[in-house]
């Protein structure tokens, strides 16, 4: 007889593919084994087998001849009157009679009876099964039963099996099978996910196989469900490795982007942008009694942002006007603010907390805050408190479920992924240590690594502006607190693509813009300032005629990686 190495079924129902081995071995030292098909009343047990055959529930058994049939044979030796006395196959002989079955696949072995006890340990040894042995025998049943899905057939039987072992079993999902028939005490959802990683690990190239995620499972190193994470982790990563980032998409854009500049106040927007043509907002609007407006440009009667008497005019004012955003905002769209903290008669007014607040209630949801730390913040003097070093930059959305973003992440595409070891909870020097934690090293650089200096995440650290730069696009540049470019690399390149439309509803010098627009996005500006829209003009014209190069953008690939 030639076992097959997909014979794997027992009284068990199954045996492992080391015991099958050891299987093989042992009846190899047997006489000529004969395979033959023989009648289920022919059989009978042999007195050993009754003497040793612990009785015990067959109904798994019964439902797996059911659904696959006879898969593993009946060892058998020749009796008298024609019968054949069974050495091992007792539970499969019994749920054969239960079934009315007419015939057995059975092992015919020549040897005397001092030796049956002898086979019948040799037979059923049964090593303990790893979890790889148990998926691979689930995935031989698997394979014999198919996916029973609109297939006809005659469930009566199966139900009644089923029935009388008191399980509920849903005969539509294979799954839900495999659990009743081999007794896993789990979820069928855990089942398919621990199908799914042996598939991956088994049919995977050698990347997927380094990954060792079915021995790391043996080992007790990983849960099923972290496993499964790291498969899906593995397969997403891989499909986004393949595709453009951020910034190669850049060197594939054809189309051309543009600028436009409005000398209007930000209320007048909706008569000059269309509604729902903006995918992200990012402005830095007049702080809170730190502004004077040029000659000209304020009213007293008719204060604008920045100089109201109160607080809460100052918040009212500014929350009235980012309303009007939501008619130009598409459904995804993103809002950044840039602002600061003011303060009086030595105490801090808490603007941005109450302007947080005042946004919530309007129908806004606050994504996150970030950090701006500036490395040369400006001096104020004798103010009886730390210097103010920080402002913060809030990024609201209307729908979260909705909202766009990607995480900027730039693939070494020749380095393989691996599985790396995640910190603890505990420090070193806690009593009690968990169990390590892993996760997927993906070999991939993000935004948090291409942002100089950010060693702690939602922190933007970086100089204020450097007015020089300006001077040289116009010497007679005057703005009095112009934004600092790279503020807008955050939003632009993790809530847009190339086409996409930025726009700043206190543009200033359009630095905020400058950077959205040598990534081909389209910018629009408001101000008020004649000579701030002048110079963003001269601006965003020479930005326009020195775009970033394809070199330039594969410097800044090879800087990130």
């Amino acid at each position: 007889m030639v076992l097959k190495p997909n014979d794997f079924f027992s009284d068990d129902i199954f045996i492992s593919p080391v015991d099958q081995d050891c299987l093989t071995e042992n009846l190899v030292l047997t006489s000529n084994i004969e395979v033959l098909l023989i009648p289920v009343d022919s059989l009978i047990p042999h007195p050993l087998s009754i003497m040793t055959y612990q009785p015990k529930p067959i109904f798994q058994l019964k439902l797996s001849i059911s659904l696959v049939r006879q898969i593993h044979n009946i060892t058998v030796k020749r009796g008298n009157n024609g019968k054949y006395e069974i050495i091992d196959g007792m539970s499969r002989f019994l749920a054969a009679q239960e079934l009315n079955m007419k015939t057995l696949k059975c092992d015919i072995v020549d040897v005397d009876d001092s030796y049956v006890p002898l086979l019948r340990s040799q037979i059923n040894i049964h090593l303990p099964k790893s979890w790889k042995e148990k998926i691979i025998m689930m995935d031989e049943f698997l394979k014999r039963i198919g996916s029973c899905q609109g297939k006809k057939r005659d469930l009566k039987e199966i139900l009644e099996i089923c029935e009388e072992g008191k399980i509920p079993v849903d005969l539509r999902d294979r799954y839900d099978i495999v659990r009743t028939v081999f007794d896993f005490k789990m979820s069928v959802s855990t089942i398919r996910k621990a199908h799914a990683v042996y598939l991956f690990d088994r049919d995977g190239n050698e990347e997927i196989k380094g990954l060792g995620l079915m021995n790391k499972i043996d080992d007790n190193l990983l849960s099923i469900d972290s496993a499964y994470k790291i498969r899906e982790n593995f397969l997403k990563s891989k499909e986004l490795q393949g595709e453009l980032n951020a910034l190669e998409e850049i060197e594939y854009y054809q189309e051309e982007v543009s600028f436009q500049l409005f000398n209007k106040p930000c209320e007048d927007i909706l008569e000059y942008v269309p509604e729902k043509s903006v995918n992200t907002v990012i402005f830095s609007p007049p702080y809170y009694d730190q502004r004077e407006y040029p000659f000209g440009i304020n009213d007293l009667n008719n204060p604008k942002i920045g100089n109201q008497k109160k607080r809460e005019d100052y918040i009212n004012d500014l929350v009235n006007i980012i309303r009007l955003l939501k008619h130009v905002l598409t459904t995804d769209g993103n809002l950044f603010i840039n602002i600061a903290d003011s303060y009086s008669k030595g105490y801090c007014l808490n603007i941005i907390s109450h302007l947080v607040v005042e946004m919530e209630k309007d129908g806004w949801f606050l994504v996150q805050p970030l950090i701006w730390l500036k490395t040369n913040p400006k001096p104020q003097g004798r103010i009886k408190r730390l210097r103010p070093s920080t402002e913060t930059i809030l990024h609201f959305c209307l729908d979260p479920e909705k909202r766009y973003y990607r995480e900027l992440k730039i693939y070494d595409r020749e380095k393989l992924f691996s599985i790396i070891t995640g910190c603890n909870d505990e420090t070193k020097n806690d009593k009690i240590q968990s169990k390590k934690k892993y996760s997927l090293k993906t070999n991939s650089k993000s935004l948090i690594d291409f942002l100089d200096s950010q060693t702690i995440e939602g922190i933007i650290k970086g100089s204020v502006v450097n007015k020089s730069k300006l001077k040289k696009i116009d010497p007679n540049c005057s703005h009095l607190a112009p934004a600092p470019d790279y503020l807008s690399i955050y939003p632009t390149l993790t809530t847009t693509k190339p086409g996409d439309t930025i726009l700043d509803i206190f543009a200033g010098t359009s630095n905020l813009l400058s950077f959205p627009f040598m990534m081909r996005r389209n910018v629009i500006g408001f101000d008020t300032d004649p000579r701030s829209i002048d110079f963003s003009f001269k601006h965003l014209s020479y930005i326009g005629q020195n775009m970033f190069t394809d070199k330039e953008i594969f410097d800044i690939e090879n800087e990130i990686s």
